[in-house]
């Protein structure tokens, strides 16, 4: 029976068929992580408080770590690693301990630049988890912090951000100067052509932004902040509002659009100031003064952390080199040392070791060469007709929300009872209180003489305000206080005032005001819309087409011929196009593990409601992934005999990368799993054979056409790596160690990948070491031998005459369980030994015709085997001559 080490989809576990065994370490941790967790658990209680910095660590216990550094601890003590190679300080990292974090950098023991077991740095860990602040904290307060440390596949910690999309960790190691153009040592990519093969277009744009405004900007330089004094702040806020100031103040309101005021849109200055103050604030960046006046933050610049610049730089230097803002000037105790001081607190940067991170090419350079096509879009994923529209669509509901809001806004100003106006007057009665009254309308009258000063609702100011009488003078108004200091014309025994005073209906007021701000506010949506226009076009023409990314042209146009075949398409006919497969990871919910072997594990998973096979990768087969990644997004692979792929992604887990592919999910299993424990019947065998040698063939043939197919080689074909579909059939999995061939383009990529294939199924020419390696029929002559020994494996179990064998693998009498090299030799080319047919088969019809193939694909001369073509139509033949349809016996399940 099959066991849980037994992978389906991966291959062999550590059985017989294993290059070598593993530990028990090993087998215990299968992913590239933190799968070994250490005995102390965060949400765990404990009574008594930890013993070593390590514990400590642990169960992010501050108190405990504070009292264990100042009680004092030895190297060893502070260097204690877990089973996974971390120490206290990168565990905390990985669980995203902050306070631990920002204790241990008094440590003076702790190497900030150690590797675990996979070859991460506590920096690696905080960049590829997305985890900003511990970035920072580390990059700032850890002397001696290396941002180039490589893991085994050389990615570096601004690689990894990159990789998982963590604009703000990619932002946080530029600005201290980490090197924008390595590459790992493995794909040869760098950090952009990652961030474009990811499809992470955030951390894209924010490179593009940084690359613009490369150099922070001493605002303090240019502006000097202006702080109101307290007292006019206080009376102006406790001041009564008129219900026309407080429209005025609605509309002001309404009307002002929260755009950034600072020049550095994302830039340097945007980081340095959210990085220091953790707020986005230009007035912060205003008032506040660098360390090092003439040496500002620049990508690509490398820069010390705060204890290597005290120890560079006495306290009294630093201090002296600060500026104070008072009353709007800038004003410094010393000027003298501060001129000083600016020169001497330059080496406050590397210069010397300055990164070379900005291109001479501009925004531009961001863009692999061979993407450089014109006609490109922006990654916003809009056409600029669509952009247009969506712009102007947004500008009309702009406008007609504002438009309500105001209508909204000017009835409630009018209908409001608090907007009282505080008037002078003369009569201690009534309303008068303190020679102060509330009302509508401030009026004052001239009779005889007799002047007198009050207040009345605004119903009554036209009765009221309207005078007919010689010798008799009324004014009103609509202040505070206006009435206090009015004094009657010096013609006041002339003629009667008739006219009424300069107070229309609020009526009409409101409703004029509303239609002008209707109109304003439109001519304010078309100036901001044509301004965007204007400057999306100019930077359009200074970009020359710089991005393209998610173009998708006409696939008969050569010019796009790699573009289309590489980011549009998945290349397998049955997989997703290649940027939508970045997100596969977010919607597919893992079920159950079904299989795990020495390459990683095989999960099912549902994805919109139907069931996948989600094949995770370790970190040691990692070449396996790219290689089988590369094939599926390159090669048309449809076929009903190879298995399906839908995608393959990136994923983070417990701060560790996992490499996912996603493919169709068979629930009986690998062949070999499914003959574990069924017999079959010799129908059964001919259609499990015939559908086998068809994948084959599939592989092994080169299409020249529109969309090429090369020719491919399995070098891994074995009972493991074919799964059984419900239908009886066969289908070919695990591509990792392919070989692909193209004759019309004449060359042969045979990949660069650690592995080698199953010892059980070499070819005698791949023991003896006499394969041409230069030669792409050596390869396929290899796949036809261990073609004919999963024949053999099939046959075994077959039920001839009520007979049936139980199942064995290949020459399982001859050598053991997990043979050597040498142990094969032997028995292959040495001794020229094959397996052993039982007599039965030679009774039945159709398996004597499989016998009598399977044997010549043992033939130790390699070009004297078949070809997969000639044995695929033998057995297409043998199947029409029984009568026996395989096209009838996909519908018998």
């Amino acid at each position: 029976m099959a066991t849980a080490n037994d992978d389906p989809h991966l291959g062999a576990g550590p059985s017989e068929d294993s290059e070598m065994l593993l530990d028990d370490s090993d087998s215990g941790s299968v992913l590239s992580d933190d799968s070994v967790l250490p005995e102390y658990e965060r949400n765990e209680k404990h009574t008594e408080p930890a013993k070593t910095l390590y514990e400590a660590c642990a169960r992010n216990d501050p108190a405990s770590m504070r009292s264990i550094l100042e009680r004092g601890v030895t190297k060893e003590e502070a260097m204690e690693l877990d089973i996974n190679g971390r120490n206290g300080l990168m565990l905390a990292v990985a669980k995203g301990f902050v306070d631990i974090v920002t204790i241990l950098h008094t440590c003076p023991f702790i190497d900030i630049n150690h590797q675990d077991n996979d070859g991460n740095t506590a920096l690696m860990i905080a960049a590829q988890a997305g985890f900003v602040t511990i970035l920072n904290y580390i990059l700032n307060y850890y002397s001696g912090v290396d941002t180039e440390v490589r893991d085994p596949r050389g990615f570096t910690a601004l690689i990894k951000a990159g990789l998982q999309g963590r604009e703000e960790c990619v932002s946080a190691l530029l600005m201290h100067g980490a090197d924008m153009n390595a590459i790992d040592l493995v794909q040869g990519r760098g950090l952009k052509d990652w961030v474009l093969r990811t499809g992470r277009f955030e951390t894209l744009n924010r490179l593009r932004r940084l690359q613009a405004h490369p150099i922070a900007e001493h605002f303090c330089e240019s502006y000097i902040p202006e702080w109101p004094e307290l007292k006019q702040l206080v009376e102006k806020a406790t001041a009564a509002k008129t219900a026309s100031q407080k429209l005025r103040q609605r509309l002001k309101d309404s009307l002002t659009f929260s755009f950034p005021q600072d020049p550095q849109d994302n830039g340097v200055m945007d980081h340095m100031v959210r990085m220091t103050t953790s707020i986005h604030s230009p007035l912060i960046a205003t008032g506040c003064r660098p360390l090092c006046p003439s040496s500002p933050p620049e990508i690509g610049k490398r820069r010390f952390a705060v204890p290597e610049l005290l120890e560079k730089h006495s306290r009294k230097e630093l201090e002296e080199s600060t500026v104070s803002h008072s009353s709007g000037s800038i004003t410094s105790a010393s000027p003298t040392a501060v001129s000083a001081t600016s020169v001497s607190l330059t080496s406050c940067c590397q210069d010397s070791e300055r990164r070379e991170s900005m291109p001479s090419g501009g925004v531009r350079s961001f863009i692999p060469r061979s993407m450089a096509h014109r006609n490109s879009i922006f990654p916003s994923g809009f056409k600029r007709g669509e952009q247009k529209t969506e712009m102007g669509s947004s500008a009309l509901l702009t406008v007609v929300l504002v438009g309500v809001f105001l209508w909204i806004s000017a009835i409630q100003a009018d209908t409001e009872d608090d907007g009282k106006l505080l008037c002078t007057c003369e009569n201690e009665k009534g309303t008068c209180v303190n020679g102060t009254c509330r009302g509508d309308i401030c009026f004052f009258t001239w009779v005889r003489g007799v002047e007198e000063r009050g207040c009345f609702s605004a119903p009554n100011y036209r009765e009221q305000c309207l005078t007919s009488f010689k010798g008799f003078f009324v004014h009103c108004c609509k202040e505070n206080h206006c009435n206090a200091f009015i004094t009657p014309p010096p013609d006041i025994n002339g003629d009667p005032t008739t006219a009424p005073p300069n107070f229309p209906r609020p009526e009409l007021w409101i409703t004029v005001s509303l239609l002008l701000l209707i109109i304003l506010a439109c001519v304010c949506g078309l100036v901001f819309f044509r301004r965007f226009q204007r400057t999306r076009c100019r930077l359009n023409n200074a970009e020359d087409h710089d991005v393209t990314m998610l173009k998708v042209p006409n696939g008969d146009d050569p010019t796009y011929g790699d573009i289309f075949d590489e980011f549009c398409t998945s290349g397998s006919g049955t997989g997703l196009p290649y940027l939508v497969q970045r997100t596969m990871a977010r919607q597919i919910s893992l079920v159950e593990c079904v299989g795990k072997g020495r390459y990683g594990e095989v999960w099912r998973g549902t994805w919109m409601g139907e069931s996948v096979a989600v094949k995770i990768f370790s970190s040691r087969d990692e070449q396996s992934w790219f290689r089988e990644t590369e094939i599926y997004n390159t090669v048309q692979l449809r076929h009903d005999n190879i298995l399906g792929f839908i995608a393959s992604d990136m994923t983070s887990k417990n701060s560790s990368t996992q490499l996912w592919l996603v493919t169709h999910f068979h629930e009986l299993g690998s062949l070999y799993d499914f003959l574990q424990y069924s017999s079959l019947e010799p129908e059964s065998c001919l259609r499990m054979c015939l559908s086998v040698a068809c994948g084959l063939v599939h592989l092994h043939t080169e299409i020249v056409s529109s969309q090429e197919k090369p020719a491919i080689a399995h070098r891994d074909l074995k009972s493991r790596n074919i799964l059984v579909k419900r239908n009886g059939q066969c289908c070919i999995a695990d591509l990792g160690l392919a070989v692909i061939h193209s004759q019309s383009h004449d060359y042969l990529d045979v990949g660069n990948n650690p592995r080698v294939g199953t010892k059980r199924y070499m070819a005698p020419e791949v023991l003896d070491e006499t394969i041409r390696m230069d030669i792409f029929e050596s390869y396929k002559q290899t796949d036809i031998w261990a073609m004919g020994l999963v024949f053999w494996e099939i046959t075994r179990r077959t039920i001839v005459n009520g007979i049936v064998e139980e199942y064995r693998p290949p020459f399982f009498d001859l050598v053991p369980s997990d043979p050597s090299f040498e142990e094969m030799k032997k028995v292959v080319c040495v001794d020229q030994q094959r397996p052993s047919v039982h007599n039965r088969l030679h009774s039945h019809p159709i398996l004597s015709a499989i016998v009598k193939i399977m044997k010549e694909c043992w033939y130790q001369s390699p070009p004297a085997r078949l070809t997969a073509l000639r044995v695929r139509k033998t057995l297409s033949k043998l199947d029409h001559d029984s009568d026996f349809s395989i096209e009838k016996l996909k519908q018998d399940i």
